[in-house]
């Protein structure tokens, strides 16, 4: 008597044991939605999400269906519901192939923030106005108005003009080799921009203020060229 014809896998995403990554993400859409022993359950089927009748076999659905509407799955990529949706239904209107950083800014636990009409996750906002996701979320927990939100985390860097050339302290002390540290200090003792950065650390001038890692220490002062240390409040222009 002859057996049973092989069941024809006209899709090609299965062989024996083996599952394509396509056919898996189909699968495991279909487990943590209507099997209640799946870990993930408590998050999707017990919470309503549910997964449209073309895909779901229960209803008549199955994987062709799926890789007509969401075609192979890309590498680095898993199905998401939320970006299109309301993230209770698995359905080609509703699901994308995602990064694990696209699905990270629409699970339920991304904080999202409105700004002039502009609604976004902390992390499209970070990137937008340049600070860090730690500085704005503090700034909304600590009760901040949406307009101090989006601050600049510090002031703008100084910007020094001389010989018709305009840079920051620290670019200015790149290219003298001077310390970025004497240059702030020479300005806040009332140095003219030219003095400030033409005025060699070697020169009798200059040396008097010539710091180093060691030399300067908020606490004890300066040491001056010959060696000895003084209190900054002891120094003169």
């Amino acid at each position: 008597m002859p057996g049973k014809p092989p069941i024809q896998r006209k899709h090609g995403h299965t062989d024996g044991r083996k599952r394509s990554p396509t056919y898996s993400s189909w699968q495991a859409m279909l487990t943590r939605c209507n099997s209640p022993s799946h870990s993930s359950y408590a998050n999707y089927g017990a919470r309503g999400v549910r997964v449209c009748a073309r895909w779901d076999p229960r209803q008549g659905g199955s994987f062709v269906n799926f890789l007509q509407d969401m075609g192979e799955r890309p590498e680095g990529m898993t199905l998401d519901k939320d970006t299109k949706g309301d993230g209770l239904l698995y359905s080609p209107e509703t699901c994308v192939w995602a990064t694990p950083a696209q699905q990270s800014r629409h699970t339920r636990a991304t904080q999202l923030f409105t700004y002039q009409g502009k609604t976004q996750c902390l992390q499209d906002w970070a990137k937008e106005l340049g600070l860090s996701f730690a500085v704005i979320s503090y700034r909304i927990g600590a009760g901040w108005e949406p307009d101090e939100v989006v601050k600049p985390a510090t002031l703008p860097r100084r910007q020094l003009t001389w010989k018709g050339k305009t840079q920051s302290v620290c670019e200015w002390a790149r290219e003298l080799k001077i310390q970025s540290q004497l240059i702030r200090y020479r300005l806040k003792q009332g140095w003219t921009v030219e003095e400030a950065l033409s005025t060699s650390p070697r020169s009798r001038r200059g040396s008097e203020f010539a710091l180093s890692r060691e030399v300067l220490q908020p606490d004890q002062g300066l040491v001056c060229a010959s060696g000895q240390r003084r209190p900054l409040h002891q120094y003169r222009c």
